[in-house]
């Protein structure tokens, strides 16, 4: 009877322990395309992590579901750990459906400051999108803004150019 207790006592401790390897960390992040809330078609979401002298150190997978980037613990760590400084590049992939099949390829090059703010508001504006004219004179490419608690009125800025496929 004491070899069982210890037996089951043993193998609880295995699966919470397994249990626990697989859990997840996050950032609240809220992204939004051309001023619409991106619900779903967010995916091979990665950051890019440079070392000093810009060579790619680690690359750290998401998955974006709305309002929070998910990644594994060890991954959120190496994260965490980064200096404010620390170049870093958000990478991810976008499908809109209608009312065409695009596929898009954003990225955007920062520092790991924003990794740290309470919540993060991503907004990606399309230059090829009509409703982006009135506020862009490009017409190729997109604009990615990063709006945080500590820095609401300016944005982080840049424009790069656009990968599209049509399906």
């Amino acid at each position: 009877m004491n070899s069982r207790k210890i037996y089951l006592i043993l193998l609880q401790l295995l699966i919470v322990s397994s249990l626990c390897q697989g859990q997840s960390s996050h950032l609240n992040l809220i992204l939004f395309i051309d001023d619409k809330i991106a619900r779903s078609g967010v995916y091979d979401g990665v950051f890019i992590t440079k070392d000093s002298l810009s060579d790619i150190q680690d690359s750290i997978p998401f998955h974006y579901e709305v309002g929070d980037l998910d990644f594994k613990n060890d991954d959120f760590s190496k994260l965490m750990k980064l200096s404010p400084n620390s170049k870093i590049i958000i990478s991810f992939k976008y499908s809109e459906i209608y009312p065409i099949v695009k596929n898009h390829v954003y990225f955007k090059e920062t520092t790991a400051f924003w990794l740290i703010q309470k919540y993060v508001i991503l907004k990606v504006y399309n230059f090829d999108n009509i409703q982006n004219y009135k506020y862009f004179s490009e017409k190729v490419g997109y604009c990615i803004d990063i709006e945080i608690p500590a820095n609401r009125i300016s944005h982080i800025r840049k424009i790069n150019t656009k990968n599209d496929e049509e399906d």
